[in-house]
């Protein structure tokens, strides 16, 4: 390796020992910065010796990662890797830096880093590798000498993504399916919480079966799905319980149903009874559309469906 111009020397020696006396004055804290500048506060302050131009901070990274040995003495018969034999020689880190932005400069007339640094010396185990990310301070001089790296860090890992926020439910209007029993042809899984949903009135007479109303009653009105579906869960048990809606919403491309069950003392009898919610399908599309229908039964998650495909 060749000896230093003098110029670059005296330059560099003049340097150092204008930062150490600004090291050693007491002065008021620097202002709060941003992480990635904060190994950058001393340099970026300012007060630089006549000919420094100023300090600037870029991000790049490793394009050479080698390790060597470095002799202190330097002289004439000491060569790369401490062939010299001197006392002293120490394990150090050589660096090709690519620059890949500046994030912040004090030179008067703007930064103008060159596209990378060669062989840069590191004494400290920085543990860097090829391609990783680097921070580091630059000066700039007003001399001619080149800029030289102040300060070197790896650069700290990306934040994660922000989770983006759920989507907010959408109500949407339904009224209830009333009078309908379910008909003994339809098999009911063991424990009941059958969850169906019906798009075409085919499929919903072939489930349900209108209940003839007791005398002086009042016959409801019919279910049809002509522009509707039918989103029903049946309950089975021995006992006849009550089931009262208390949201309806498009939530995450599906219908979320809550309602409460009340249940009253178990009988010797089985009986199946459904919750009939009917929504109209012009709803559905205006709410966002949904592909499936999620029951929650006092506050728990009972069971799904899907949208039977078109």
């Amino acid at each position: 390796m060749k000896l230093l111009p003098s110029l670059l020397l005296a330059s560099l020696i003049s340097s150092a020992a204008a930062f150490a006396a600004a090291d050693s004055a007491t002065s008021a804290p620097a202002p709060e910065q941003d992480k990635a500048l904060a190994p950058f506060a001393r340099e970026m302050k300012g007060d630089y010796p006549g000919h420094v131009a100023g300090c600037t901070v870029a991000k790049g990274h490793v394009t050479k990662a080698a390790v060597s040995k470095y002799c202190m003495m330097r002289t004439s018969l000491c060569g790369e890797g401490a062939r010299c034999g001197h006392p002293g020689a120490r394990v150090s880190a050589v660096f090709d830096i690519a620059v890949d932005g500046v994030l912040a400069t004090n030179v008067k007339d703007g930064a103008k880093p060159p596209a990378d640094f060669k062989n840069w010396r590191s004494f400290k185990d920085a543990g860097l590798k090829e391609g990783d990310a680097v921070l580091f301070s630059f000066y700039s001089y007003n001399n001619g000498v080149p800029p030289a790296i102040a300060t070197l860090v790896k650069a700290p890992p990306a934040a994660p993504a922000a989770t983006p926020a759920p989507a907010a439910a959408a109500e949407v209007a339904y009224w209830l399916g009333e009078g309908y029993f379910v008909k003994n042809t339809h098999p009911i899984p063991a424990g009941g919480g059958d969850c169906l949903w019906l798009a075409t009135q085919d499929a919903f007479d072939a489930v349900f079966q209108k209940t003839p109303p007791l005398m002086g009653g009042v016959r409801m009105a019919p279910v049809n799905l002509a522009d509707s579906v039918a989103l029903a869960v049946i309950y089975q048990g021995r006992s006849v319980p009550e089931m009262m809606v208390t949201s309806v919403a498009v939530k995450d491309g599906g219908v979320e149903i809550a309602y409460k069950l009340v249940k009253p003392a178990d009988g010797s009898a089985v009986f199946a009874v459904p919750l009939i919610v009917v929504i109209e399908k012009a709803a559905l599309e205006k709410a966002g559309g949904a592909k499936s229908v999620r029951f929650i039964e006092n506050g728990k998650p009972i069971g799904t469906a899907a949208a039977p495909e078109k």
